[in-house]
């Protein structure tokens, strides 16, 4: 009998060891993903309910590579603004080739891109590629992530970007039925640097009188002095002057110094020609003393004056 009730016990401490090890297990959660307890399911983006709560960038116009090929004028580029029913559609034959281009009044930052599908027609494009055209360096780059798209046909769908541009283009990569899509842009308007252009034109160009053209306009435009540079360069002209009219003022001190001691000279000259007429003829005894003191004195004076000149 006691052999039963250990057997007992030991089975129902069996079940609920095996129990706990199911919850510690894999479940299914209410929408069907598979996933481990405790994780959280992958989702979609979360689209933004209402794009009128954004301010879209006005006045764009559209086009597309398409429009000539596909004779279906119900699908033109012309109805691919976010507030019309129709919509653009790409040509389902060019994935990856076929686009529709947004061109924009004046260069922008664009931080989102907003989608909808063709209203009432369950066409939508799921994921879409973005280039934007690099105004400096003037070519096509290729935004580096494939956008998620549309979940359905009016529902709008914002994705985060982050370029400076007046135009882009967007390529449908995925959809639903057909490559169909309305698009708005949010942005500011952003500044355009002419100065950034030309040393951008002075890098790339190979034609030397094309770069010349380009570095001109760079100095004229771009080599600019800022006040407080312009006012340093000016008090030092202004002590430059100074030091200047000092050593003009000098200059002529000792221009006339020089002059002092030329006549001097000259006058050395001319008694030392007197005082050997006198010592070769037989001349008073007191007339030479005083040429001889005269010839002193003039010597004097020229040594003191090339003291104050040096």
């Amino acid at each position: 009998m006691t052999n039963i009730y250990v057997f007992i016990i030991f089975t129902l401490l069996i079940i609920l060891l095996m129990g706990m090890g199911v919850s510690k297990g894999t479940v299914t959660d209410t929408r069907g993903t598979f996933r481990q307890l405790g994780g959280r399911p992958k989702q979609s983006p979360v689209p933004r309910n209402n794009a009128s709560d954004v301010k879209l960038i006005p006045d764009v116009s559209f086009s597309s590579n398409n429009d000539k090929i596909d004779l279906n004028d119900n699908y033109s580029s012309k109805f691919a603004s976010l507030s019309d029913k129709r919509s653009w559609a790409g040509n389902p034959q060019l994935r990856y080739i076929s686009y529709l281009q947004i061109d924009m009044p004046r260069f922008y930052h664009i931080n989102g891109i907003v989608t909808k599908g063709r209203s009432g027609a369950k066409e939508w494009v799921t994921r879409y590629l973005v280039e934007y055209w690099d105004k400096y360096q003037e070519n096509w780059v290729k935004y580096p992530q494939i956008l998620p798209g549309n979940n359905n046909d009016n529902q709008p769908m914002t994705n985060s970007v982050d370029f400076s541009t007046d135009k882009i283009r967007i390529y449908p990569v995925r959809w639903i039925k057909r490559p169909s899509l309305r698009v708005g842009l949010i942005g500011e308007k952003a500044h355009f640097s002419s100065c950034r252009y030309y040393k951008a034109k002075i890098g790339n160009l190979s034609n030397e009188s094309e770069k010349a053209y380009y570095q001109k306009l760079y100095d004229k435009s771009c080599l600019k002095v800022s006040k407080r540079s312009y006012d340093a360069v000016l008090d030092n002209l202004r002590m430059n002057k100074r030091e200047l009219m000092q050593n003009m003022s000098k200059i002529e001190k000792l221009e006339k110094r020089r002059e002092e001691l030329d006549e001097l000279q000259k006058q050395c000259c001319v008694i030392a020609k007197e005082l050997k007429r006198v010592k070769d003829s037989s001349c008073p005894r007191e007339q030479l003393i005083d040429l001889a003191n005269r010839y002193r004195n003039i010597v004097e004076t020229k040594e003191k004056a090339l003291t104050r000149v040096h």
